[in-house]
């Protein structure tokens, strides 16, 4: 009998019966203490030890109780059934839960590796969080994983989104570790990971040599000026992160950005040393900053430049999703903003997070138009309602790939302080040096010069 089954039998009977009259209920809650629940969990960890360790799996409901306050009490029953409901649309059928107290529900999954379920545990959260409270606050809610038993007490880690991400990179990158079972006596056919992430695929053999690197002048629309530049990835006719294939991002992003990291540093040394003065734009994507260990690796990267060339080094954040935890922006801009003059968050048009990224310590939100195919009149609302929501936040705003002069007019009427585009200056292999640039350059009648 495999260990995992020997948890099943022993902890399924505490399952919640089927709907039963109210005393009967009563009779059968009294019957089923959660003692009796921790009880079979300790004497199961005693037994089976390692191999346990990570297949027991609690979500803990103090934090929605806490936000809730006393609607908690006037709605605590028909919360719990929301809950069940919640957890049993995610469960299989040989995966099983039980209410564990009056704050937390046990769940124990059949055919998942730890990572997995972690995972599987934190959408269940996720989703009844945001049923009952929405996504403001969101990563208050608790996940938690038994994982031994010390001086009798039952002790848990606590599940983070990062964590288990980075788990599940470690995997996908470790092609012998995907040929074992992820416990000893797991089925040889692999199983369905949660949320389509697939578990027993390899890196791709990506030739890194092929990479070349360009640069886009930013234009200074508030002091009319050229005197940024964004370092761009560049393959065939592909830029930034498109020359990655998009299923690879999180294992190729990490080395494609230290590249970039590298290039932005030596074209910043050798033409600073020839008394060009501008700043420089370094992409770091945020499948690197959500592991833990490419964040520390990124970071120390970023401290071989010299300190009096980090005034001209500024950080744009790339591919961060929309709606991530404010805690979770805080946590990798923390990583970012002290090896940088400056750092900003490359976002779209739907982002609403700008208290967020205030609060992070972000300097600058941005959003990319040549990757937004909707009609030029339809963007220019959106273009003011964007910056007029991120002034109120203290945030500067740029757009970068404006695609046409009208639409750089209508960016700059609306209070973006820099563009970068065809209409401004193409894409070129070095920067330049400060260069004057105005609204008469930008329709070829300037005299545009060195500033």
């Amino acid at each position: 009998m495999s260990f995992i089954k020997a948890v099943i039998e022993r902890l399924a009977p505490l399952q919640p019966a089927p709907a039963k009259p109210a005393a009967k209920r009563a009779e059968a809650a009294a019957a089923d203490p959660a003692a009796q629940i921790e009880g079979a969990i300790k004497a199961l960890i005693a037994q089976h030890g390692a191999l346990l360790a990570g297949s027991i799996h609690f979500i803990d409901l103090q934090p929605l109780k806490e936000r809730l306050g006393t609607g908690w009490t006037a709605a605590e029953g028909r919360i719990h059934e929301l809950c069940r409901r919640i957890i049993l649309k995610h469960l299989g059928e040989r995966d099983i839960h039980i209410q564990y107290g009056p704050l937390e529900y046990l769940l124990v999954f059949a055919d998942m590796a730890k990572p997995a379920a972690q995972l599987k545990c934190l959408k269940i959260s996720e989703e009844i969080w945001t049923r009952l409270v929405g996504v403001e606050g969101l990563e208050a809610m608790r996940v938690k994983t038994a994982v031994a038993v010390v001086d009798g007490s039952l002790i848990c880690e606590k599940v983070t989104v990062a964590a288990c991400l980075e788990q599940v990179a470690e995997t996908l990158k470790a092609p012998e570790a995907q040929l074992a079972p992820s416990r000893p006596e797991a089925p040889a056919t692999p199983v369905d990971p949660p949320d389509g992430l697939d578990w027993h695929i390899e890196r791709p053999d990506f030739d890194f040599s092929r990479v070349r690197f360009a640069y886009r002048p930013m234009w200074d629309a508030v002091r009319g000026v050229i005197s940024r530049y964004v370092c761009c990835p560049r393959l065939g006719g592909n830029i930034d992160h498109e020359i990655l294939p998009p299923q690879w991002l999180p294992q190729l992003a990490p080395e494609l950005d230290l590249r970039l990291l590298a290039d932005v540093q030596t074209t910043l040394r050798e033409l600073h040393a020839n008394r060009f003065r501008f700043a420089a734009y370094s992409l770091v994507h945020f499948e690197t900053l959500a592991s833990t260990r490419h964040r520390l690796r990124y970071a120390e990267a970023c401290k071989r430049l010299e300190a009096e060339m980090q005034r001209y080094f500024c950080l744009e954040m790339v591919g961060v999703p929309i709606g991530v935890p404010s805690a979770r922006l805080f946590e990798i801009a923390a990583a970012c903003r002290s090896q940088c003059q400056s750092l900003s968050l490359r976002t779209d048009l739907r982002f609403g997070g700008f208290d967020a990224a205030r609060d992070a310590g972000i300097r600058a939100v941005g959003i990319d138009l040549a990757r937004d195919p909707r009609p030029e009149s339809q963007l220019m609302l959106d273009l003011s309602l964007f910056a007029e929501r991120a002034e109120k936040h203290g945030l500067v705003t740029y757009a970068h790939g404006v695609r046409s002069r009208s639409l750089a007019l209508a960016a700059v009427t609306a209070g973006f302080a820099f563009l970068d585009g065809e209409p401004v200056l193409s894409l070129r292999d070095w920067p330049g040096h400060l260069v004057r640039f105005g609204l008469a350059d930008l329709y070829g009648r300037g005299q545009g010069g060195a500033a």
